[in-house]
């Protein structure tokens, strides 16, 4: 049941990131995992999860190519808002 209900979670957290950022996530692997993070715009503390694309593989593209930025999404866990988008680098 708690399977079903996190399968649930992350397509509903896969549309929100696709209509506000028009990022589409749906054919990479995601990864959510729940954390506390510190809003430094409002000043206070979060549950969220984040959600991180695993399988954005940037090696061995032609140089011609243009390289979406790769971003992990900060998405409040009780209003489902997302709260920020944070750019990582993946060795």
């Amino acid at each position: 049941m708690l399977y079903l209900l996190k399968l649930t979670k992350i397509s509903l957290y896969l549309d929100l990131i696709h209509k506000q950022t028009k990022h589409d996530l749906r054919d990479t692997d995601i990864k959510a995992t729940l954390y506390y993070y510190s809003d430094e715009n409002k000043k206070l503390w979060r549950l969220v999860y984040l959600v991180e694309s695993h399988s954005q593989k940037i090696n061995f593209l032609p140089k011609s190519e243009f390289v979406q930025e790769i971003v992990d999404y900060v998405i409040d866990a009780y209003t489902d808002q997302l709260v920020s988008q944070i750019p990582c680098i993946r060795a």
